[in-house]
């Protein structure tokens, strides 16, 4: 069960000179969840990363990792994150192979099995050996990621991953964030301005803007609409207004808006099925059935476009 709080962020504010960055921000992640930080650029969020893996001094605030302070348990805490911020840092000039067995001899227990394993799991393994000078941003950005999960983290934490990686990289790691959180139960936090990206990995969102956490969604919440639940379905017909005579028959208290070819309600799943069969009964024949579904794009763009 994802109940234990891995991260917990408490009323963390950054202040530079007279700036303040980052207003007064809470919020936890628990065990097993893939939490997505969403902002336009300049927002925050990389300075919120750099503070929680302890890049960056904490003006106000605490930051928890396994109930560890970032300020005060500064190494204890750091035993469970791995992280790429903004870029991965590597040494052009070594292998791709060489980085890594240059980060395992930092951390005890990582055997070499386990450099073969990440190596497989980022599909470097045609070009593990080639200097990284050589290395496309995608690639670059893959051997980061092998290097951020060599010892197994508890908290991934990932800033812009997807930055440079084809469409089937991109899937690829997808794949391999969600097997990490529901299968091994790793944390992970990803900073991102891409919404698709957000909308398709995450359990949960955060969005940020100027500094301030604006809401945080269940990423459930913007899917297809669940038994019980109403959203706004639009029917086209052929016959709209036997259609909408049809359905005020019903008598279901809800308010019947005019299309060209058709009409929009609120309704529930089931609610959809009885009246799509409904119509057929009195002769009204259905072309077309839509769910308008609210999307991550829609609220974001709500929160963000106000002040």
């Amino acid at each position: 069960m994802k109940t234990k709080s891995m991260l917990q962020v408490k009323n963390l504010t950054k202040e530079i000179g007279k700036k303040r960055i980052i207003d007064n921000i809470s919020f936890e992640v628990p065990q097993g969840e893939i939490f997505g930080l969403l902002g336009p650029n300049g927002a925050g969020k990389t300075t919120m990363i750099r503070m929680i893996v302890g890049l960056m001094r904490v003006t106000g605030g605490e930051i928890l990792i396994h109930d560890h302070s970032v300020t005060s348990q500064f190494e204890q805490a750091m035993k469970y994150v791995g992280a790429i911020v903004e870029n991965p840092e590597l040494y052009k000039f070594l292998s791709g192979y060489q980085n890594l067995v240059h980060y395992a001899r930092m951390i005890p227990g990582v055997t070499k099995q386990r450099i073969d394993d990440v190596i497989s799991l980022v599909k470097l393994e045609d070009r593990i050996d080639d200097p990284v000078k050589t290395y496309s941003l995608g690639m670059r950005q893959r051997l980061g990621v092998a290097q951020a999960i060599l010892h197994q983290p508890s908290l991934l934490i990932l800033d812009e991953p997807t930055n440079g990686l084809d469409p089937s990289g991109i899937r690829e790691l997808r794949d391999y964030l969600r097997h990490l959180a529901e299968v091994e139960g790793t944390t992970i936090i990803i900073s991102s301005h891409l919404l698709s990206e957000i909308e398709l990995i995450c359990d949960r969102v955060g969005v940020i803007h100027h500094g301030r956490l604006m809401e945080v969604k269940v990423m459930k919440e913007l899917a297809p609409m669940e038994k019980g639940g109403s959203q706004v379905v639009q029917f086209q017909v052929d016959q709209p207004t036997k259609g909408r005579e049809a359905l005020i028959k019903l008598d279901w208290n809800t308010t019947v808006r005019e299309l060209p070819e058709g009409f929009e309600i609120d309704l529930t799943k089931e609610q959809v099925a009885e009246l799509n069969a409904h119509l057929v009964a009195v002769g009204v024949r259905i072309y077309e059935i839509r769910c308008q579904r609210s999307s991550l794009e829609d609220r974001f763009l709500e929160l963000t476009r106000g002040e």
